[in-house]
């Protein structure tokens, strides 16, 4: 994982998760509003998970969550990869094509 998912060191917010206070988050770049939207998203997923499971196991709900957004992001990684070696065949084809199409015929 990227450090730039690891808390700073710097003065954060206290975001609310599952109903306990995390005090002085601060991950790079996110602001108080966008940690506590994060927080309402985790929060409602593991209201979900509770709801569907019948279980109030906090500590479970809370490990099922992380694996659940850690696999979504990991999906978005791979489809982030995957459009770029696309698009670096596409450019690729595309700057041999016009450099053939450019070339004085001999």
């Amino acid at each position: 994982m990227g450090d730039n998912f690891l808390p700073e060191k710097t003065e954060g917010t206290n975001v609310v998760v599952g109903g306990i206070t995390l005090e002085n988050v601060s991950y790079g770049g996110l602001g108080s509003m966008e940690l506590n939207m994060i927080a309402s998203e985790v929060t409602a997923y593991m209201q979900e998970l509770e709801k569907n499971t019948n279980s109030v196991n906090t500590f479970k709900n809370a490990l099922v969550a992380a694996f659940h957004f850690r696999a979504s992001l990991y999906m978005m990684e791979q489809e982030k990869d995957n459009f770029r070696n696309t698009s670096e065949v596409k450019l690729d084809n595309m700057i041999k094509l016009l450099s053939s199409a450019v070339k004085p015929q001999q």
